[in-house]
């Protein structure tokens, strides 16, 4: 049987990613982020071509800008209860950390193995698919649409 103390160096990971997970909304931002540096680019590209056809592109870009901060918006609001699940992880290692620090000779069980393995990584590498996914729905349709304008 494993004893408490095994399991410290994978609960100070599990913290560790925890508390960066809880802060850091990089799922979410980094594909936004990458989106609206392509609009941005494309709009300082065509901002002085005099044409009818630059004029349409720039009014669209524009506009699809403008739906990419505001889905980008409602998303940081939707995403408020994965970084807090992602901080409740942390917590409850820090709590099992503190546990394994001062009990170290403990015997665990192997179910509560399990259960520190499980929330000290796959735990969070469920919220990181689950953000992603959220954000790849929700920004599908704008990266859709700036391909779309983008060929014109």
């Amino acid at each position: 049987m494993a004893t408490m103390g095994e399991f410290g160096s994978l609960l100070q990971l599990g913290f560790g990613i925890g508390a960066g997970l809880s802060v850091f909304r990089a799922p979410i931002l980094r594909r936004a982020n990458r989106l609206m540096r392509q609009i941005d680019r494309d709009l300082a590209a065509i901002r002085g071509v005099p044409s009818r056809i630059a004029d349409d592109k720039i009014s669209q870009l524009n506009l699809l800008a403008v739906r990419l901060t505001i889905k980008r918006q409602k998303l940081e609001i939707f995403e408020k209860p994965f970084l807090m699940l992602a901080l409740l992880g942390s917590v409850t290692n820090l709590i099992l950390l503190i546990k394994a620090s001062t009990s170290a000779q403990t015997v665990i069980s192997e179910i509560f193995q399990n259960m520190i393995i499980f929330i000290s990584s796959f735990y969070y590498f469920i919220i990181v698919v689950l953000l992603e996914f959220m954000s790849w729905c929700s920004l599908d349709s704008i990266a859709t649409k700036y391909k779309q304008i983008d060929q014109l």
